[in-house]
């Protein structure tokens, strides 16, 4: 987080990444949501949409799952990503992540 706040937005995803990793071999569910929402908002803050897309929706559909409070936030910043990125793009992204499952 510190790096995220900085600025430094590769050293922060690098953290990020790292923690992921650990929490997939750990089974860590709810905390590779977390990872992937921060990794999500590192994304969003460079105007990466489709990546912090991406990010975001594995991170809601996880803390849905295991009906997560956290769930709520994750949904939160969908909201923000569709409005920052725009309503046409990103339910473009809906329909194709829908298509592709």
């Amino acid at each position: 987080m510190i790096y995220q706040r900085k600025g430094e937005y590769s050293a922060a995803l690098e953290k990020y990444e790292q923690s992921l990793k650990i929490e997939e071999e750990l089974g860590d569910r709810a905390g590779v949501a977390l990872s992937l929402g921060q990794i999500g908002s590192i994304y969003h803050q460079q105007k990466k949409y489709p990546e912090a897309f991406e990010n975001y929706l594995i991170a809601f559909s996880i803390l849905t799952e295991l009906e997560s409070p956290q769930a709520q936030i994750a949904a939160n910043n969908l909201i923000d990503l569709r409005k920052d990125w725009g309503e046409k793009e990103f339910e473009e992204a809906i329909k194709k992540k829908s298509n592709d499952e």
